[in-house]
């Protein structure tokens, strides 16, 4: 592995796959990425090279069905024989064995990729070079620049130093909370979604500012929805990516992550915070390129934000697609993430979260927004048009 990892947060838990590098660009020191900048080693065998000298290994039936014989080390011919003999073990299980059909369809998956990587010529792949730090602070500023205006932080101004470099000058950030009694003891300073989600979940916030602090999570679903209308998807969006001004409105921000919906090769790797992340985000199969993501991503995003803040008592390891124990490992979660959409996982998924009968609430929207196919979750203005129901319904419970 060749991979650089640069720790810019400071707390030594980036990580890098591939040969790609690794920026802490949310600040909250919890980005991961996952790709290359040159080849995606698709299907985690390893064997990105054009043509690799093939295994002269003598594999029975049985052998070949096993993973315990790598794939890479096969042959054309054993690989396509091992590929047969999983599809009918696959066949010969009953639908109800979902732990062992997604296991099969998982490996059928990494067979079927090196079958094409050995076939065809690798290089020819669609290749994203990357970006050095200079040019990708520069393409930040450029992208917060177009997306100025309602509830997208403000740039008060670019300074080229002398260096060379730029610096941008955001609006500021801070809201200060008095101190309310029977509630908090002291002031407190929220500068972000995260500050207030937590305050929140804590009982620290009065009926008004829980209130005040749904209307910063619609400022934040507005921006996205401004940013989809200048056809652009975010990628990263969680609550710390939608800052509280000092005056109390919510402002997307961090916009380093940002890439244009159509034809953007900076889509050619992962980067995001994997329980906010859609499955197909995660997909490095052959047949399915990086410009099939959509700004449905971010709607994914956007549901497990409400996940995360205002399902009573539970957090985003409780939602079926994430599960506590991925949640507490991203490398787990992108294996999980990756399985998502196999017939087997879909299936099990629909099972275990069935659609809430009440749609006029956070809950219902939530399903809606995670529904593992992209085409059936709803639009950004779909999204913002139900959350202001729901969240006036909520202001008339909080006020009665």
């Amino acid at each position: 592995d060749t991979s650089v990892v640069h720790d810019v947060g400071g707390d030594d838990d980036d990580v890098s796959y591939g040969t790609s590098v690794v920026h802490d660009v949310g600040g909250d020191d919890d980005d991961v990425s996952y790709g290359t900048s040159v080849v995606h080693d698709v299907g985690g065998d390893d064997d990105t090279s054009v043509q690799k000298e093939e295994s002269t290994t003598d594999s029975s039936s049985t052998s070949l069905a096993s993973t315990d014989i790598p794939t890479r080390h096969l042959s054309l011919d054993e690989m396509t024989e091992r590929l047969s003999i999983l599809e009918a073990k696959l066949n010969a299980l009953p639908t109800s064995s979902f732990e062992q059909r997604l296991t099969l369809e998982r490996d059928i998956a990494e067979v079927k990729t090196s079958i094409a990587k050995r076939s065809a010529n690798i290089g020819a792949m669609e290749t994203y070079e990357g970006m050095s730090d200079a040019e990708e602070y520069q393409y930040e500023i450029e992208v917060t620049q177009a997306l100025q205006g309602p509830d997208v932080i403000a740039i008060h101004s670019v300074i080229d130093l002398e260096s060379g470099d730029k610096v941008m000058i955001q609006e500021a950030a801070g809201f200060k909370l008095e101190a309310a009694d029977g509630v908090r003891d002291e002031d407190a300073v929220a500068v972000d979604l995260q500050h207030m989600r937590k305050l929140y979940k804590k009982g620290k916030l009065t009926p008004d500012e829980a209130i005040h602090m749904m209307e910063m999570f619609q400022e934040g679903f507005n921006g996205v929805e401004r940013m989809h209308d200048l056809g652009y998807i975010h990628r990263d969006l969680k609550e710390e990516n939608v800052l509280v001004t000092q005056s109390g409105h919510g402002a997307l921000a961090d916009f380093g992550t940002v890439v244009k919906e159509h034809g953007d090769v900076k889509k050619a790797s992962y980067i995001g915070t994997p329980v906010y992340s859609a499955p197909e985000t995660c997909k490095l199969d052959g047949d399915e390129r990086w410009d099939n993501i959509s700004q449905s991503a971010d709607v994914w995003s956007c549901g497990m934000m409400v996940q995360n803040t205002f399902i009573e008592g539970e957090k985003i390891a409780d939602h079926p697609a994430v599960g506590r124990l991925a949640a507490s490992n991203p490398l787990i979660l992108f294996e999980v993430m990756k399985g998502k959409d196999s017939p087997a996982a879909i299936e099990r998924y629909e099972l275990i979260y069935p659609e809430p009968d009440d749609k006029m609430t956070f809950e219902h929207l939530v399903w809606s927004c995670t529904r593992i196919d992209p085409e059936e979750r709803p639009t950004m203005a779909e999204f913002n048009a139900r959350y202001a129901g729901i969240v006036e319904m909520k202001k008339n419970q909080i006020t009665t």
